[in-house]
């Protein structure tokens, strides 16, 4: 296939072919072993340059440095972090669910009152995430997404993006609390450390990977339900007692105050 700029590319779609590449000790990360890189063939305004050479994170290294991040990125991203969050959780998908059933008319958006507030209320909460830059972080990460985004644009984006990350680090460094910024920055192992840069790649990674891949599995899922036909909110109602559909008040979410 080819991507933006005539760069051709190999999409490998296949389960059984993914797997046999991933484990392949010829297949890496590291950037500068594309024969286009190296040619010179990828300017730094690229509509996908965030996606091919990201900051230095577990994406982007292999081997040893690998296992290092992972090591310490293992020790904030714990399964008790991840299950302590599942009724906060359940709390933001149930006020949704509850605006998509009292939102006005025959259509809703599932994927602007759903799938897109969804990820980025629950990744805002697991690093601390300031509440009012989720709508700039909307802007900012379709743009990154996006194969359509100017080039004068491009340079713009992804320093803005890292300038947000950077400024949470900071602000948590200050002001730390049971958060995975918070969490990161604390992370040790043999007196080693995750510096700033590494910290801030690693939110932009787990943001970049957690929010468009939620958005994209839970509007296919959405499309794919069944549904009474004729009923508008038949595919979201609140709750289900006995044999009957009922609808609980309409809740608005609400997220603690943060940095």
């Amino acid at each position: 296939m080819t991507l933006p700029g005539d760069v051709p590319v190999w999409a490998v779609t296949r389960h059984a072919e993914a797997k046999k590449l991933l484990i392949d000790p010829r297949v890496v990360k590291d950037i500068t072993v594309w024969t286009a890189w190296q040619r010179g063939e990828i300017a730094p305004d690229w509509p996908l340059i965030g996606l091919a050479n990201p900051p230095r994170s577990m994406l982007t290294v292999d081997g040893s440095d690998h296992r290092r991040l992972r090591t310490l990125v293992a020790q904030a991203l714990t399964p008790r972090r991840v299950e302590s969050m599942r009724e906060r959780i359940t709390e933001l998908t149930e006020g949704l669910l509850d605006q998509v059933a009292a939102a006005p008319g025959d259509t809703v958006d599932l994927k602007a009152l759903f799938a897109y507030p969804l990820p980025m209320y629950v990744i805002a909460d697991l690093m601390g995430l300031a509440e009012e830059r989720l709508p700039r972080l909307k802007e900012l990460f379709e743009k990154f997404f996006s194969t359509q985004t100017p080039p004068e644009e491009v340079v713009a984006t992804l320093t803005e993006l890292a300038g947000i990350m950077a400024e949470t680090v900071a602000y948590k460094r200050e002001h730390p609390g049971d958060d995975l910024t918070s969490a990161l920055i604390q992370a040790s192992e043999d007196g080693d450390s995750l510096t700033d840069q590494e910290i801030v790649a690693t939110l932009q990674l787990m943001v970049a990977a957690g929010h468009e891949t939620t958005i994209s599995s839970s509007s296919t899922r959405w499309s794919t339900s069944p549904s009474t036909p004729g009923s508008a909110t038949s595919c979201c109602p609140a709750r289900r007692t006995g044999r009957r559909w009922s609808r609980r008040p309409c809740a608005t979410p609400r997220r603690p105050r943060t940095c």
